[in-house]
């Protein structure tokens, strides 16, 4: 397994979302349903690449070669929101879950629906936030956490990435003569062991 350098190429259209592990019960007396959720939701993510001039689409091309289906790696970020140019650390060990506390700036704005990544994982903050005059915040965000990030270590909030494979084994790419390439659109999903 080799991870490939994504090109430097902006999709015209991504659909990103979430593939989320949960377990539900429904009581077969009297119908209330119980539902929980589990560490190891996935990110998916559809890119769409139009119009794109030769020497784009031959990138892109060679890129997918030489991702081999599903056997290579590539780490990318989500192109519609590339980052809040935010720094921060983790304060404190031990943390899980779908909260993370963290020193960053005096009262820094955290918005919802912005991505920042720790531990090799890639969150959305689900609640806006502001950090105190200290520079503490408490970010809350989905899919919860895999494993505990190490006190001190960095959160990314410019272009954070993600690891991710293709989510087939199988692609083609149309080219009909002349100086553009066809449509290509790129499936791929979160892949962590």
């Amino acid at each position: 397994m080799a991870i490939l350098t994504f090109p430097s190429i902006i999709p015209t259209r991504a659909t990103w979302g979430l593939k989320s592990i949960t377990e539900a019960f429904t009581s077969p007396l009297n119908g209330t349903t119980q539902t929980s959720g589990r560490p190891g939701s996935r990110w998916k993510v559809t890119l769409e690449f139009e119009s794109m001039n030769l020497s784009q689409g031959a990138t892109l091309d060679g890129w997918l070669a030489g991702m081999d289906g599903m056997s290579n790696r590539t780490n990318i970020y989500p192109h519609h929101r590339p980052g809040t140019g935010a720094t921060a650390t983790v304060n404190g060990a031990s943390q899980v879950g779908s909260t993370l506390n963290i020193n960053c700036a005096a009262n820094r704005v955290f918005a919802a629906g912005d991505f920042f990544s720790v531990n090799g994982e890639l969150k959305m903050i689900t609640a806006s936030t502001v950090a105190n005059g200290t520079g503490q915040a408490t970010l809350a965000f989905s899919p919860m956490l895999r494993a505990s990030p190490t006190s001190g270590s960095n959160v990314v909030f410019t272009q954070p990435t993600v690891q991710m494979m293709l989510a087939q084994d199988e692609y083609g790419v149309t080219r009909v003569p002349g100086p553009l390439y066809e449509n290509i659109t790129i499936s791929m999903m979160e892949v962590f062991q």
